[in-house]
């Protein structure tokens, strides 16, 4: 009898073991999401202006219209060149995916929420972020992988007292939020920031969806912006 006994258990933690590696692993599935949309989402909030050379001053005759044709030429110039593939722009990354439990104001989402059409769609994966239902989880950048000329690293390993003036080369700094699905594994929702100057920046709510195993940017709701 106590043979038998001993049997199930191992029978049963077998299971659980066989079970548990079957379901896919949470922040990869995260992770994923994010390499899918990471160039479409962070080319459509960077801008390539402070890439640009400063505007001349005003045509005040002949001379100085010419002087604007050739500074439009140089900004068109510079302007295809930052668009470039092989033009690299490094980015500081939060460690961490953080959790919106303590980074988003939940009275505003609710009452936004409830009130968007769209978002009706996403039902339980806004309830969690709403909630805060997940725990803040560090990031490997090797893992986001799918980020095109952007250079990411960790913002912890940059100096930290003067920020922009002590790393010049670095042209913003990035957050994600955990990822929130809904029952279906077939849309979700994040917060993501970006800060490019000391008072430069904004936040925003993504909404993303999966088509043929592929995540796309659906809406992006802007939460602040400075």
């Amino acid at each position: 009898m106590k043979t038998t006994k001993n049997v199930l258990i191992i029978s049963f933690l077998i299971l659980l073991t066989s079970c548990e590696r079957n379901q896919p692993n949470e922040i990869s599935t995260e992770l994923k999401a994010i390499n899918d949309v990471f160039v479409e989402l962070i080319e459509d909030t960077f801008y390539y202006h402070q890439f640009l050379p400063p505007p001349p001053p005003p045509p005040l005759n002949a001379k100085d219209s010419l002087n604007n044709i050739e500074y439009e030429k140089q900004v068109d110039k510079k302007y295809q060149e930052v668009k470039s593939d092989s033009f690299k722009i490094i980015l500081a990354i939060n460690d961490s995916l953080i959790s919106t439990a303590t980074h988003l104001e939940n009275d505003w989402l609710k009452s936004y929420f409830s009130s968007d059409s769209i978002a009706q769609k996403y039902g339980y994966a806004f309830t969690s972020l709403v909630q805060g239902a997940k725990r803040n989880n560090f990031i490997d950048i090797n893992l986001i992988s799918k980020t095109g000329r952007f250079e990411l690293k960790y913002k912890s390993g940059l100096k930290a007292d003067e920020f922009w003036s002590s790393n010049p080369d670095v042209y913003g700094f990035i957050v994600f939020s955990r990822i929130y699905f809904n029952q279906n594994m077939d849309r979700a929702v994040f917060y993501f920031g970006h800060i490019c100057a000391p008072l430069c920046g904004a936040g925003y709510i993504v909404k993303i969806y999966k088509e043929n195993e592929i995540w796309k940017i659906d809406k992006k709701i802007g939460l602040w912006v400075s």
